[in-house]
C-alpha cells in the first residue's frame, strides 16, 4: 500500500526535516531521538548557516553561494574603477561625434543608402548560392 491509512480523528504528528509521519506520539519520540533525525537537524543547521555566509566579490559587490565561483568570477572581475575609464574611452569614438553632429534629414539619408546597399549586397550573396546549388550534385 503506497499511503498509510489513519483513523479519522487521529492526531498526526510529523517531522518535516525527515518526512516522518506517524499517529503515536511515543512513535514520534521515538524517531526524534534517532541517528537519523539527529544528523538531519545537523546538516539543516549547517546548511542555513552556509546560506547565511555568502561569497561577495570585493570590486563589484557580486554574491556567489560556493567559493569556487567567487575565486572562478574573481580571474575576469576587475575593479570598479577601472571599468569607468574604460567606457570613458570607449564613448569618444569619431563615428558617434559625427551622427550626434548629424541632423535628422541627413540620419534618414544614411539609412537609405545603408539599406539599399545591403539589399544590393544580399541579392549578390543570392545569386552566388543559386549558381553553387545548380553546380551541385544530384544524389537521387
Amino acid at each position: 500500500m503506497a499511503t498509510k491509512m489513519y483513523k479519522k480523528n487521529a492526531v498526526i504528528f510529523c517531522c518535516e526535516i525527515c518526512h516522518f509521519n506517524t499517529c503515536k506520539n511515543s512513535n514520534f519520540e521515538i524517531h526524534i531521538k534517532t541517528k537519523k533525525h539527529l544528523s538531519n537537524i545537523s546538516t539543516t543547521i549547517s546548511n542555513i548557516e552556509s546560506t547565511k555566509k555568502m561569497n561577495i566579490c570585493e570590486n563589484c559587490n557580486k554574491s556567489y553561494n560556493d567559493r569556487s565561483g567567487l575565486w572562478r568570477h574573481k580571474k575576469t572581475c576587475k575593479p570598479h574603477e577601472q571599468i569607468v575609464k574604460t567606457n570613458n574611452v570607449q564613448n569618444d569614438k569619431p563615428d558617434d561625434i559625427q551622427i550626434e553632429n548629424l541632423n535628422d534629414k541627413d540620419l534618414i539619408m544614411m539609412l537609405i543608402k545603408q539599406n539599399s546597399d545591403l539589399i544590393k549586397e544580399n541579392s549578390e550573396f543570392k545569386n552566388m548560392m543559386m549558381k553553387v546549388f545548380e553546380n551541385g550534385t544530384n544524389n537521387n
